[in-house]
């Protein structure tokens, strides 16, 4: 007789350790089925963590975004609305919203990326609204990712070469620290910006560009300021 899937029982909150590096991933028992209401019971019971489901059904908990991150994610949020209100189309998500992937192959993660764009076909497929709960079955067109200061860079690159893999057309891995901005596109090489001072989103985003000079000057003056 095939062993029952239970659903996990009611998460309780988590223990924040003193600035952990990087992720850490718990793995669950096989039985447990880690759906989206568990995952949404965790995200309210533990603010201030970044909890997202992995490629085999493992927890991976993040603090919050840290560093200059949260400027970064605001800056490009704003622009994205500014674009898509202005004629660009589709519909801006910030990192509150999570997606369940599926690649048809056993691989079913929940990532929740710091900013995103569903494109005007997937938002039509949806009935041109966000879902009441959960996350969005669909992965999103344009995807975003900014490196807080204890991210692993292997690690976030991995990500975004999932996103990828899921079906995102473009991605965007920005390291505030390190003033770069990375873009991925399927298929081809990544190609890395250091220090740029506009990037654009063309073909897929026609017309979309977001000026990163304001975001430099303000960590190069908060750096200065500090020798």
């Amino acid at each position: 007789m095939p062993a029952e899937t239970v659903a996990a029982p009611l998460p309780l909150a988590l223990p924040a350790p003193p600035q952990p590096d990087g992720a850490t991933t718990l793995q669950l028992p096989a039985e447990w089925l880690l759906n989206d209401d568990a995952l949404e019971q965790l995200d309210q019971l533990n603010p201030g963590w970044r909890i997202e489901r992995g490629y085999d059904g493992e927890l991976v908990i993040n603090m919050g975004a840290t560093g200059w991150s949260p400027n970064v994610c605001s800056w490009i949020c704003a622009q994205l609305h500014l674009w898509s209100h202005a004629g660009g189309g589709g519909f801006v998500q910030d990192s509150s919203a999570g997606f369940n992937l599926d690649d048809g192959e056993g691989r079913t993660p929940e990532w929740e990326p710091d900013a995103s764009w569903i494109s005007e076909a997937q938002f039509a497929a949806a009935g041109r609204r966000p879902p009441l709960s959960g996350f969005w079955n669909l992965c999103p067109a344009f995807v975003v990712e900014v490196m807080s200061p204890r991210d692993s860079r292997l690690a976030q690159q991995r990500k975004m070469e999932g996103w990828l893999h899921f079906g995102a057309q473009l991605g965007w891995l920005i390291d505030p620290e390190a003033r770069t901005v990375s873009i991925y596109r399927p298929g081809a090489a990544v190609e890395e910006l250091k220090r740029p001072t506009r990037v654009g989103g063309d073909p897929l985003l026609s017309g979309f560009e977001v000026d990163f000079d304001p975001v430099w000057q303000m960590i190069e003056a908060a750096d200065s300021g500090n020798q």
